[in-house]
């Protein structure tokens, strides 16, 4: 049997006849926590909720095009949370959408949680529907909508890991403030890299904007949100690690 495309309103009194659109996934799985391969990375966190931002980041680092379909081929987007907002959910069923149309590519999308979406994912916005958009056809306007609102998307964020490594990288929002890891509790740091057989974390903390290195780059922290009207994302390459921008702009960390 056919899913049926669901088509979700962009927010924003400009885009009144612009959508996006989500085909119902035929079961929800656990994700593995661990991934061996990988050719590139592109890492943005702390999103909260702004639809424009995140459509923004993904386009110009060609990660989507502005159809909302995947064009970053074989690589990995990796989102570590707070992305969510009880009144404007876009981003998560944004989020939703990419997972298969990356996989039909190659690619790969991972989402996880952040202390926003941990927080509330028992909230009353599991039950209300998202914004619809109309969808014209030749017998008028027809609209398909979901017979539970949200609660697709409740039961797609329970099967998310808190962590997963990909390569030799770590990746987890992080709730301690990245500086006191760093300069209070380096040994915990090391116990961390060793237990996960990783090399370095990246982290989604918010107390620091854009993307901070710590510890000669054992912990990267990425907060996506904008400042000063730009937003950055971590890419990462076999060969190197550069912050990139919503301008699509990109600035070598020096790390390898």
């Amino acid at each position: 049997m056919k899913r049926p495309k669901i088509s979700m309103l962009v927010p924003g009194k400009s885009n009144a006849n612009k959508f996006f659109s989500i085909v119902l996934k035929k079961e929800l799985l656990k994700m593995p926590e661990y991934f061996t391969t990988w050719s590139k990375i592109f890492v943005v966190s702390g999103i909260n909720g702004d639809f424009h931002t995140l459509k923004k980041i993904l386009i110009k680092n060609g990660i989507i095009n502005t159809k909302y379909q995947w064009t970053f081929e074989d690589g990995r987007l990796v989102i570590l949370g707070n992305c969510f907002d009880e009144k404007k959910l876009e981003c998560l069923w944004l989020i939703y959408s990419l997972e298969e149309k990356a996989e039909k590519l190659g690619g790969h999308v991972h989402f996880i949680p952040g202390k926003k979406e941990l927080e509330n994912l028992n909230g009353g916005w599991r039950d209300k529907h998202p914004r619809y958009a109309m969808r014209a056809s030749k017998y008028g306007k027809r609209l398909c909508v979901l017979y539970d609102g949200n609660g697709e998307l409740y039961r797609w964020l329970r099967v998310k890991n808190v962590a997963e490594r990909i390569g030799d990288f770590l990746f987890t929002h992080g709730t301690l403030d990245p500086y006191d890891l760093a300069a209070e509790f380096p040994d915990r740091l090391e116990e961390v890299l060793r237990s996960s057989g990783a090399r370095l974390i990246v982290a989604g903390n918010v107390s620091y904007p854009g993307v901070t290195c710590f510890l000669n780059g054992k912990l990267i922290n990425v907060n996506t949100g904008r400042n000063e009207g730009i937003s950055r994302g971590l890419l990462i390459y076999p060969e190197s690690f550069c912050i990139a921008d919503s301008n699509g702009t990109m600035e070598e960390l020096g790390l390898r």
